[in-house]
């Protein structure tokens, strides 16, 4: 089981998760325009982020 959350603070967006699964799972949060995105562990590459960030 994987947990997330989404913490509002001053207007600002933060995610945290314990857990990425899968590069679609990084779909859950793409339109909440986060500052600060967290995650204990992950099954995809750094690459596989920076590259979702520029789609």
């Amino acid at each position: 089981m994987s947990v997330s959350f989404l913490f509002k603070l001053n207007d600002k967006n933060i995610i945290y998760t314990s857990d990425i699964g899968n590069k679609e799972y990084l779909y859950l949060f793409k339109d909440l325009d986060s500052e600060i995105f967290i995650s204990e562990i992950t099954h995809i590459s750094l690459a596989e982020i920076e590259q979702f960030e520029l789609v």
